[in-house]
């Protein structure tokens, strides 16, 4: 097995190598703010409650087990849509099962780190991915480099796009998450079945196929064809999760090439599992090959996955911010606003403007 080495995360290739722009951010958690979008409407009845949170200083998990507590149901019956920053001021919603109607019940939770905005009933419980998009203002501190420096930088990013990697928090600390799971499947092989709980198991699941799709980026930023057509490329529509692809016996023209440059569709990469049984995409040629290449080296962990019955997936390699608007504040203080779809990271963004310096505000105790 393969042998990971600390920061693991911080080897990955970047879009634009010469980063001679840092800064500071999550000085103060308004500095890192976070409003989740579903996208859709809540039912306004059925036996989940929404409730629509403004949260500081916690993590989602944390919110979870304190909804869960203050409506006396299991942590299995509270739902949300995504994780959000601990250090940030977010806004999110989460759902409950319960046959309670009264906010009373929920309003014991309030205080300086969390606030109930809204609250409404749905008929389906709100899971990971269900959202539409992540509107995020981040105030940027202590900004070292030229103003047209910063200001350059950011319109290449708002016309190219970025590298659309996976987090590092989605890793833990120094790849734990994927050390974990590589003992976990060694003990498995070895005929002992570790006793992980679900939720656990998920998050090192999660961490196995994003650090093999982080891989498999890295290696085709470095390549210079990130953002390029291969043959045999599986595509993705914008902001969907619409595939297609260019059979072998078509021809990549202008007016697909223009729309991948207009951002309107995205080249993507695996999430190794087991191929669904009626799978329509699947990449060959020089995309196949490129891909094959990653997975060979990190057999085991492909292994690992299929042998628990992950199904196999897609993403684009492409993170593409819209709404992107900037303002300085001061000389040394950059407000930056976007949008970003599910499932990209605001920080992975950042990654390519600037070196990040994250100050470490304290955890609030509840």
């Amino acid at each position: 097995m393969s042998v990971f080495v600390v920061n693991e995360f911080k080897s990955l290739s970047y879009a634009n190598p010469d980063l001679l722009l840092s800064a500071c951010i999550k000085t103060n958690y308004s500095d890192f703010m976070v409003t989740e979008e579903l996208g859709f409407d809540l039912d306004g009845e059925g036996e989940h409650v929404c409730l629509q949170i403004q949260k500081k200083g916690l993590s989602t998990a944390e919110v979870a087990r304190l909804l869960a507590v203050a409506s006396n149901v299991p942590r299995s019956y509270i739902g949300y849509c995504g994780l959000k920053d601990r250090i940030g001021d977010c806004i999110q919603w989460f759902s409950v099962k319960t046959s309670k109607d009264s906010l009373s019940c929920f309003q014991g939770i309030e205080n300086d780190s969390i606030r109930i905005i809204d609250l409404k009933r749905n008929r389906k419980k709100l899971k990971i991915g269900s959202h539409r998009r992540n509107h995020f203002s981040l105030l940027l501190r202590e900004c070292h480099g030229s103003s047209s420096d910063f200001e350059s930088r950011l319109r290449q990013i708002k016309i190219e796009g970025a590298p659309n990697y996976f987090g590092s928090q989605r890793f833990g600390y120094a790849m734990g998450n994927v050390r974990q799971l590589r003992n976990f499947f060694l003990r498995s092989e070895q005929g002992v079945q570790p006793l992980l709980a679900r939720r656990k198991r998920s998050i090192l699941f999660s961490a196995g196929r994003s650090y093999l799709f982080n891989q498999l980026l890295s290696k085709r930023v470095d390549a210079g064809n990130w953002a390029s057509y291969l043959s045999g490329d599986v595509l993705n529509l914008n902001e969907t999760s619409r595939y297609f692809e260019i059979s072998s016996n078509q021809k990549w023209n202008s007016i697909l090439q223009k729309r991948l440059e207009r951002l309107d569709i995205h080249i993507t990469g695996c999430l190794p599992g087991i191929p669904r049984a009626k799978e329509k995409y699947t990449p060959y040629g020089e995309a196949a090959d490129i891909e094959n290449e990653v997975l060979k080296a990190e057999a085991w962990l492909v292994d690992g996955l299929r042998s628990y019955g992950l199904v196999a997936d897609r993403r684009s390699l492409r993170l593409y911010p819209s709404n992107m608007k900037w303002v300085w504040i001061d000389e040394g203080s950059l407000n930056l606003r976007f949008t970003l779809p599910r499932g990209g990271y605001a920080t992975v963004l950042l990654r390519e403007l600037c070196q990040v310096r994250e100050y470490q505000i304290p955890k609030v105790d509840f």
